[in-house]
Order: structure tokens, then sequence, then C-alpha cells
């Protein structure tokens, strides 16, 4: 029963993300700029605590996040009729990092692939509850997490306070 479910939760999530990439390449193409696709969820923490995250912990969350996406991209590939083999040699740059915002740790993971798809995600404890948020784009363009669509959703999924915004100083007008 459990693998049946575990089946359909990927299979729903691979639907999801299809039909995703098919409204992006629509909005694409009649904006000119590559739709943001921003998802918040709660999981189960399995034991896991706010002081778990750690340097070394998002560290092994980075390497995971390797795999994970690699196996996302297999997938897409076999789906689209290419070779799974393919996404074996993509070029995947990571980085990650453990950041304490508003007294709250965030342990974050930013993934680049060959420079066209990049994927942040956030994972943190709210109410001792553990929550993920997942940002994609496709498009070189660096993802913030603390404006735009990926910043509302982090900043909701965390009871975050939005950061202030500051007025850009105009160097041709004097100051009154």
């Amino acid at each position: 029963m459990k693998a049946r479910r575990i089946r359909s939760r990927a299979v729903l999530r691979l639907v999801l993300c299809c039909a995703w990439l098919a409204a992006a390449t629509t909005a694409q193409a009649q904006t000119g700029e590559a739709p943001l696709f921003a998802i918040a969820r709660a999981e189960e923490a399995g034991g896991l605590t706010e002081s778990d995250l750690t340097p070394d912990f998002v560290a092994r969350l980075e390497a995971g996040a390797v795999g994970a996406l690699r196996d996302k991209i297999s997938t897409a590939l076999t789906v689209t009729g290419r070779n799974a083999w393919e996404a074996r040699d993509l070029m995947i740059a990571t980085e990650s990092m453990l950041l304490v915002v508003q007294g709250k740790r965030l342990a974050v993971v930013q993934a680049s692939v060959i420079d066209r798809v990049r994927e942040v995600s956030v994972m943190g404890f709210r109410n001792g509850r553990l929550y993920k948020v997942a940002c994609m784009r496709e498009s070189s363009e660096d993802i913030s997490l603390f404006s735009g669509r990926c910043g509302r959703v982090v900043s909701r999924t965390f009871d975050l306070d939005p950061p202030a915004v500051q007025t850009p100083v105009d160097p041709f007008r004097p100051n009154h």
C-alpha cells in the first residue's frame, strides 16, 4: 500500500511538472521572460529538529539534492523518449549554506543545470514542523530567496517578516 502511494505521488509530481513546463513555455513565449515555479510543503520530520540543521547536515543535503536532480532529469528524459543516461553527464553546479534569518535556521541548496535551469530548495522549521520550499526557473537568472515570488513563499512558509525595502539613491537628485 505504501509503495503504491509513493509511486502515485511520484507520478502526480511528474504530471504537475510536465503541465508546469508546458505552461511555462507558453508564458515565456508570450512575455519573453521565464516564469518562476515556487511550492511549499510540510513533511514528516522523522526525529529531525531545528538544532540538527548544521553546516555538515546542509552539505549532505546538497549531495543528496544532486542525486535527486539527476533522477528527476532522467525521468523527464525517459518520458520524452530520450536516453535517460544523458542525465549522468549533465553539468550540475550546486552551492549550499545554512542561514539564520530572524532567529530561524534555514538550510538552502542552490543548483544550476548547464546554466539553463535554476533551482533553490529551502528547508526549515515552523512551530516544530518541517517545511520545504522549492523554487525553479528555466533560465540562467538567479532566484532571490527574499524577494519576488520565491521570497514571498519563503516568507509565508517560515513566518518571516519581509525584509525592509530600501529606496535606491538617485545621484542626480539632491537630498532635501
